[in-house]
């Protein structure tokens, strides 16, 4: 191997490297992030007691009414691109037949409207990846009310378990598993008694 070949072998080692550090500096960075938002209470000033959201399929609408009737209900935000929104909802799924009649669990996507607009691209997205899963509980498009509180989310999925009156008993970051999400919801259950 002659010299010139030694340095071209060289520099690509050495942007190979490079690139392999900005990455691993980004991917920490963005789990720093991810981990100082995670569990905190998001939206401390939320409140579901007026609202009205359009469903996914745009065939139906959900209002504070839709609540009432549950001591508890979990609202869960998701975005098309979290793979931790995604896995979660089969759990979600199977916790919705189990709870049924005590806690009503619904589904908000949040993308397809984040720029003001409707994103038909991604609204059909949505409607796939609930498919894929055989999710049947509600899933809604977000309301002016929960656009509002978008901004101070700053990792997807993110839940509210509300109680009948619309008042936010916890806030949870992050996904979790089907045994962590019994014991969130028997903490809360316990919070309407």
């Amino acid at each position: 191997m002659n010299q010139d070949n030694v340095k071209k072998a060289a520099k690509g080692v050495g942007i190979g490297i490079g690139v392999v550090l900005v990455v691993a500096v980004l991917g920490i960075a963005g789990a720093f992030i991810f981990l100082m938002n995670s569990g905190k209470s998001v939206g401390k000033n939320v409140s579901f007691a007026e609202f009205e959201m359009t469903s996914l399929d745009q065939q139906s609408t959900m209002t504070q009414e839709d609540i009432k009737d549950h001591k508890l209900t979990v609202i869960n935000l998701w975005q098309t691109t979290c793979s931790g929104c995604i896995n979660e909802m089969p759990d979600l799924e199977e916790l919705s037949k189990e709870y049924e009649g005590q806690v009503q669990f619904v589904g908000i996507c949040t993308d397809p409207v984040e720029k003001g607009g409707m994103d038909q691209t991604l609204l059909e997205q949505a409607q796939s990846i609930v498919a894929a899963c055989s999710v049947t509980y509600p899933q809604m498009l977000p309301s002016k009310q929960v656009t509002e509180i978008m901004g101070d989310i700053y990792a997807y999925p993110v839940s509210f378990l509300v109680d009948s009156q619309g008042r936010v008993l916890d806030s949870i970051s992050g996904s979790r598993s089907k045994d962590a999400w019994n014991k969130i919801i028997a903490e809360n259950l316990a919070k309407t008694e």
